[in-house]
Parts: structure tokens; C-alpha cells; sequence
């Protein structure tokens, strides 16, 4: 005789719902005035070990964005011009076209702007365009990694 074992798939009764930049973004932004030197940028980003600045006079209002690749790019050239380095300011090589996203965006949004524009970070804004917070590429891929691990968790190894 053979075995008459059921198997039931549980169907969850309505989608869940999309991560939104809020749920996975870091809200203690550090930030760096314009006039900043660039030594404080260095120290900055070793100190806390981040690889972006937002550039903000007042900590609230986006005015640029400091990658690393954009400080060693600058020191690079300063040195190439025999400039010394602590004598420039940050508004001197900040980028300042600035893409941002809202905290109530999925997550998948800013995944789309940060591939398609080959960028490391987002600033994230409120609706009155003040700052509240930065989403990397560090934690798109931070949290697509804990979903996927989930994800074969729960199907016994097989991704879905």
C-alpha cells in the first residue's frame, strides 16, 4: 500500500507588502559644511567608516554628495598639481547633482535609480525636501541578501 500523505501549500491571503527605503536606509546621516577642508572628509569617512557625505550647511538641506571615489580622485589631483590637499574645500569637488529619494519609495526604486545611474547612494528626503536619511548600495545589497537567505529558508534551499 502506498503512502496517502497530503501536502498543502498555505497561500498568504493578500501580497506582502514592498520594503520601503524607511525600513532599511541609515538615519543618523553624517554630513560635512561645504567649506569644509578636505582632511575632514578623510577623517570623516575613516572615523566612521562610511564612503559617503552628504554636503549640507545646516545638516538638513542637500547641497552635494562625497563619495570616496570623489576624494581620491580630488587628492589624486591635487597632488598632481602640487596643490596640498588641506587647502581645498569640500564645495570645490562635491558633486552636485544630487539624486534623492523619498522614505516611502520601495526599496526596488531606489535599486533601479542607483543601477541605472551607476551611483553609491541616495540621499533620502521628506516631503519638504529636508534630509531624514542615506540608502547605499552597501544596503540594497545588505537586504537583498537577507531576503534571498530567507526566501531559501523557507523553501528548503531553492530560491523563488
Amino acid at each position: 500500500m502506498g503512502n496517502n500523505h497530503r501536502t498543502t501549500v498555505e497561500l498568504d491571503a493578500a501580497p506582502k507588502e514592498p520594503t520601503l527605503v524607511k525600513h532599511i536606509m541609515t538615519s543618523n546621516v553624517r554630513t560635512v559644511h561645504p567649506k569644509a577642508i578636505t582632511m575632514q572628509v578623510t577623517r570623516l569617512m575613516a572615523t566612521y567608516d562610511i564612503r559617503h557625505l552628504v554636503v549640507s550647511e545646516d545638516a538638513v538641506h542637500v547641497l552635494g554628495v562625497i563619495s570616496q571615489r570623489d576624494l581620491l580622485k580630488h587628492i589624486t589631483r591635487c597632488f598632481t598639481d602640487n596643490v596640498p590637499p588641506s587647502r581645498t574645500e569640500v564645495w570645490e569637488f562635491m558633486n552636485v547633482v544630487v539624486l534623492t529619494i523619498e522614505p516611502e519609495k520601495p526599496i526596488y526604486e531606489a535599486a533601479q535609480l542607483v543601477e541605472q545611474r551607476k551611483i553609491g547612494c541616495l540621499p533620502v528626503v521628506d516631503e519638504k525636501n529636508r534630509l531624514v536619511g542615506i540608502i547605499t548600495r552597501s544596503d540594497l545589497l545588505r537586504h537583498m541578501g537577507k531576503s534571498l537567505k530567507n526566501r531559501m529558508q523557507e523553501n528548503g534551499g531553492i530560491a523563488v
